[in-house]
């Protein structure tokens, strides 16, 4: 069971959760899920299966990202698309967690 809800939370794609809850509501506390996402990750978590499940979470919200927040959400943000902020926003944490778990 625990191994389950391991895998859930490796491939959630809360980049795309946060970008949603931003443009939805108009709030950052899914900014935040991403913060405690990256912590557990960096935790649970040899080098390998980080770097798989952030690619894999990325590329599930980059789908989600032009398939739900098309263009209709883009001017939310300028100037930026919301795919374009998936790519950067997941590629800043991978970036922090490599450095935190080399460490």
């Amino acid at each position: 069971m625990n191994k389950k809800f391991d895998y859930v939370i490796l491939f959630t794609p809360t980049v795309f959760i946060s970008l949603f809850i931003d443009a939805y509501f108009g709030c950052v506390f899914g900014y935040f899920l991403v913060i405690l996402h990256l912590i557990y990750i960096v935790k649970k978590c040899d080098i390998k299966y980080l770097i798989i499940s952030n690619i894999i979470s990325c590329i599930i919200s980059y789908i989600l990202a032009i398939v739900i927040l098309n263009d209709k959400w883009n001017y939310y943000f300028k100037p930026f698309l919301a795919s374009d902020l998936v790519i950067l926003i997941s590629i800043i944490s991978l970036i922090i967690q490599i450095v935190i778990k080399r460490k």
